[in-house]
């Protein structure tokens, strides 16, 4: 091939190359859709009690996980800083997918193949929320972020738990007997659910990423949890 062919054909692979680095499981249309959403209406709740981090990679940036560190899958090299509890009033600021710009900008060491969503937080701080590029349409995106950031006030729920399990949940803990939904906000979505029935009762076992956190339930409570760190089940 001559020298000339080749130089005609470079531009022409870069844009390719850009185009699957900027590829996102959501279309172009919907993607549009979810940031208009997002700045209409951008009064909403942390659903789950979150991990701040922050990231040798950008250590100017707060980032919030649904565990420590040490459970990420990759591991990002950074440090815990603390829990933003589940109930703080956060507005959505920004939402951006993982396309070829984003990309571009993201340094290396940062969940970069994730939408970043930017919340701002009380006192004026902000920190960016990475979930999974998964959705494939408004609908579910919607579905994946309420797991983390509702619009629905969650103390309404709280308001059935007693105090042991708010303070559990607020510092990310488990404490015996607590029904499921406080467990999804003291520690996310967990990455597993098996679940069998045993003389007539519904037991489960939830395994979080990483497969050091667990956690058993019968009939929607809370057995028993085990973790790499001091935040499992106590009386």
């Amino acid at each position: 091939m001559s020298r000339r062919r080749v130089r005609l054909l470079l531009p022409i692979v870069a844009a390719v190359i850009a185009g699957c680095a900027g590829r996102t499981a959501m279309g172009v249309e919907d993607r549009e859709a979810v940031i208009r959403a997002a700045r209409a209406a951008p009064s909403r709740w942390v659903a789950v009690s979150c991990v701040r981090v922050h990231l040798d990679a950008s250590p100017g940036t707060t980032f919030l996980l649904g565990g420590p560190l040490e459970e990420q899958e990759p591991r990002w090299p950074g440090k815990s800083e603390g829990v933003l509890p589940a109930g703080t009033p956060v507005q959505v600021l920004d939402i951006a997918f993982p396309g070829a710009e984003a990309l571009a900008g993201r340094p290396g060491g940062t969940p970069r193949d994730r939408v970043w969503i930017r919340l701002g937080l009380p006192g004026g701080t902000t920190a960016i929320l990475p979930v999974p590029d998964e959705a494939r349409s408004e609908q579910e995106f919607w579905g994946v972020l309420g797991t983390w950031v509702t619009r629905l006030d969650p103390s309404l729920q709280a308001s059935g738990w007693n105090d042991a399990v708010v303070e559990a949940v607020r510092t990310r803990h488990t404490v015996v007997e607590m029904p499921e939904a406080a467990l999804l906000a003291a520690w996310g979505p967990p990455l597993r659910k098996d679940q069998r029935f045993e003389a007539g009762a519904r037991r489960e076992t939830w395994t979080w990423p990483g497969g050091s956190r667990r956690a058993e339930l019968l009939d929607g409570q809370l057995v028993e949890s085990r973790a790499p760190d001091a935040t499992g089940t106590v009386p």
